[in-house]
């Protein structure tokens, strides 16, 4: 049985393969190797680990990056082509593509439309819909469910 996780360190996105030995470590983009593991005592240990062959790289955003990101979640998220009209000294030397918010992508993302139902009913509650919702993970003030 192989698992796949997909590991987050700040500075890189990857793939881990849990296979029984030993566990590969895999940039996202590139599908390259990066590094491999070996389980022992119940924690996995990176013997070879090269971030230095991860696709990515890391970025230091520049002062003029944190404020034009600073505004655009102060200000509610506008397009970064409004941003650059509103506040055009900061975009000197930056492009608005040059910029991708998860949170505005995530937001604008459709779902698709549920099916037309074929139930049809012509008398008064001969049909009731009901939003069935297992208990919530998360408690309430007054500590239900």
């Amino acid at each position: 049985m192989v698992k796949r996780w997909l590991v987050n360190s700040m500075d890189y996105s990857l793939v881990v393969n849990f296979i029984r030995y030993p566990t590969a470590k895999q940039d996202v983009l590139s599908k390259e190797i990066i590094g491999r593991g070996t389980k022992r005592g119940g924690l996995y240990y990176l013997d070879d680990f090269d971030p230095g062959r991860a696709y990515h790289t890391h970025h230091q955003p520049s002062n003029q990056e944190r404020q034009i990101w600073l505004w655009h979640r102060r200000l509610g998220h506008p397009s970064f082509g409004y941003l650059r009209h509103l506040l055009p000294d900061l975009f000197s030397s930056l492009q608005p593509i040059d910029f991708k918010c998860d949170t505005c992508i995530k937001v604008k993302s459709q779902r698709v439309s549920y099916p037309i139902s074929l139930n049809k009913t012509n008398a008064l509650f001969a049909l009731i819909h009901s939003d069935v919702w297992e208990p919530s993970p998360i408690t309430t003030a007054a500590s239900y469910r």
